[in-house]
């Protein structure tokens, strides 16, 4: 038996320039018609994990947001729950070689910010 990444290569062209080739060792090769279904089967753990943590992932794509309520009084603990549980998220990822976009990602502290101007 062998992986379907045997012997498959890479390299980017950009502008008329060519990279060097490199052996490919993880990941789904785009034209893989399994290629979204491997890939909710990788991200099946962390949509877990979420769930544990109390809180509501919603998934879609490459795209994970996390969901959480709480009365006014319980605030930051939900911001403090929540930020625990993203922790993790990064944690997760990154030991799965992947990595959480800081930029689209909300601060704690953008975070508490956004809930106490609508309370």
């Amino acid at each position: 038996m062998t992986s379907y990444l045997t012997g498959r290569t890479q390299y980017v062209r950009y502008r008329g320039e060519v990279s060097t080739t490199t052996h490919v060792y993880c990941g789904v090769p785009q034209d893989l018609l399994l290629g979204p279904v491997l890939f909710l089967l990788y991200v099946a753990d962390v949509i877990e994990m979420v769930k544990e943590c109390g809180l509501i992932p919603h998934a879609f794509a490459d795209d994970l947001q996390i969901y959480g309520h709480s009365v006014s009084a319980d605030t930051q603990k939900l911001v403090a729950h929540m930020t625990t549980c993203i922790e993790q998220v990064r944690c997760w990822m990154a030991s799965n070689r992947l990595r959480l976009n800081s930029s689209s990602s909300s601060s704690s502290s953008r975070f508490v910010e956004r809930i106490t101007r609508r309370l």
